[in-house]
């Protein structure tokens, strides 16, 4: 498994603050794709920044495009649920036959989650030895939630991401010495401010640090 080339930038950032967290998440990689063959790339979402960053196999080139974007609505029921799954295995915009999420927990204090995606649709049935692996109960995981590898596109929008998160980051130090707030409490007002405006956390950042820049 081998990260990809915005990720190895992305790496040089975080681990300045993070020692060792690409050998980390590579060799967890290395592991889930020994002990399922047919993985082709996992994704590592890290919070509480959003930031990915992705491997893939060493025989497998970059997955071809996405098409376009889907949504889904559900009342929350077990049918709908098993609608939802179902609905997912039938994406016209998939890139993989099957994808894993779960929980990522490491010895270097990053956290998250782990997407892993698959050429074989049945790859994820059991569980029990990818779980351990990853350190996750069976009860955390969800199949086939992201067959158009949306965290793929992610990971190569890494550097651009990382312009944008420092842009969020100053405007939450104006917000904690302004209004005299707390740092988790600074993010939720700029969360319900990006609401209320209809755009992004990182452009609603720009206006407070530019006002006059609309």
């Amino acid at each position: 498994m081998r990260f990809i080339s915005p990720s190895v930038l992305l790496l040089d950032y975080l681990e300045a603050t993070t020692p060792a967290l690409g050998a980390v998440l590579q060799t967890r990689a290395r592991l889930i794709a020994k002990l399922v063959p047919s993985c082709m790339a996992v994704s590592a979402v890290l919070t509480p920044t959003g930031l990915t960053l992705a491997l893939l196999a060493d025989d497998h080139a970059d997955p071809s495009a996405p098409g376009p974007e889907w949504t889904t609505s559900s009342t929350g029921g077990a049918l709908d649920e098993l609608a939802w799954h179902q609905q997912r295995a039938r994406d016209p915009d998939a890139r993989c036959a099957a994808s894993l999420a779960l929980p990522l927990r490491t010895t270097v204090g990053a956290t998250g989650y782990l997407a892993i995606y698959s050429t074989d649709p049945r790859a994820f049935q059991d569980l029990v030895t990818v779980l351990t692996t990853a350190g996750a109960p069976g009860e955390t995981a969800v199949t086939n939630h992201d067959l158009p590898m949306r965290t793929l596109d992610d990971a190569y929008r890494g550097p651009a991401a990382l312009g944008e998160l420092d842009d969020i980051e100053l405007a939450v130090g104006f917000l904690v010495t302004t209004l005299r707030v707390s740092p988790d409490d600074a993010r939720h007002i700029l969360r319900l401010g990006a609401l209320r405006r209809g755009v992004t956390l990182a452009a609603h950042a720009r206006t407070i640090l530019n006002p006059f820049d609309l």
